[in-house]
């Protein structure tokens, strides 16, 4: 397997969802063509949704899934372009929140489907939407997944934005059709990984393997294909030696690495993530460490 360093896994990262622990930010993002604006260069959108998933419904029923005034609905971010793909009415878009007010709805009955939603903001200005059509969900659920590529969803929406620039207020009301609706990538610790396929969510991405947080390795501190770095297979050897330990005191002139500490080595070699040098390396330090005494000195 080849090596993956933690600063090329990072770039390959395009958009991330924020997580902690009250949140989980899930992003939407919806494309298309404008067929109407008041701004005549505008020809193509770019909206993201920021939703809050630990948020559950006011209302749900069997047609209607509603969240209403209760942070569900993030913020909003809107893009408008024109025809080259430059940006037309504001230089970096426009970007919704809430505090106000904020409202979203999703619909589906046997005849369409579709999704309503409004931010307020007095400082900010505000923004409603309206998406129709019937090939909008793939999933009709509290936290739904929607067709990629739809083909009969339109767009109806009325914006009220302050340019922060000259100070004055824009306002439109552009339509047009719906070309694509789909997830941002979740990567919560920024490794490259999208959550659903990286075993460590949390990664440690120090640049180097260093024990306690100060005895350096000289090993840098890769990724295996799994999404965890060495450092977070030495965290799990912690954890589990934490969970095992005995109780009361423990009498030894020398506590050194545990079984699953001094096995992380052999394991990442044997899968390719480090060479035989480095995972002498990593013993050598790992023996040095603890006869230490694990406190720098």
């Amino acid at each position: 397997m080849k090596k993956m360093n933690y600063a090329l896994a990072c770039g390959a990262l395009l958009l991330s969802a924020s997580v902690t622990a009250q949140t989980v930010t899930r992003e939407v993002e919806i494309t298309g063509d404008i067929n109407y604006s008041y701004y005549p260069a505008s020809a193509t959108y770019r909206l993201v949704l920021e939703l809050d998933e630990s948020v559950s419904p006011s209302y749900q029923s069997p047609t209607s899934i509603d969240y209403n005034q209760n942070g569900y609905l993030v913020a909003a971010s809107l893009n408008i372009y024109d025809a080259l793909g430059e940006e037309a009415v504001i230089v970096g878009g426009f970007r919704f929140t809430g505090e106000s007010y904020n409202h979203l709805n999703y619909y589906q009955d046997a005849s369409s489907e579709s999704i309503s939603f409004s931010l307020y903001n007095g400082v900010q200005g505000d923004i409603g939407v309206y998406i129709q059509g019937t090939e909008l969900f793939e999933l009709f659920a509290a936290q739904p997944t929607f067709t990629s590529s739809p083909e009969t969803l339109s767009f109806y929406m009325h914006y009220v934005a302050l340019d922060q620039l000259s100070q004055n207020w824009i306002h439109d009301d552009p339509s047009g059709n719906v070309l694509s609706i789909g997830n941002l990538i979740t990567d919560s610790d920024g490794d490259g990984l999208a959550d659903d396929v990286d075993a460590c969510t949390s990664s440690n991405l120090d640049e180097t393997v260093a024990f306690g947080g100060w005895y350096e390795t000289g090993v840098t501190n890769y990724m295996d294909e799994s999404g965890c770095s060495i450092m977070d297979h030495y965290a799990a050897c912690e954890a589990e030696s934490e969970s095992t330990a005995p109780a009361g005191p423990v009498f030894s002139s020398f506590a050194g690495p545990s079984y699953c500490e001094t096995s992380v080595g052999y394991s990442l070699q044997g899968e390719g993530v480090i060479d035989y040098t480095e995972s002498r390396m990593l013993r050598n330090a790992l023996y040095n460490y603890h006869r230490s005494g694990s406190q720098p000195r």
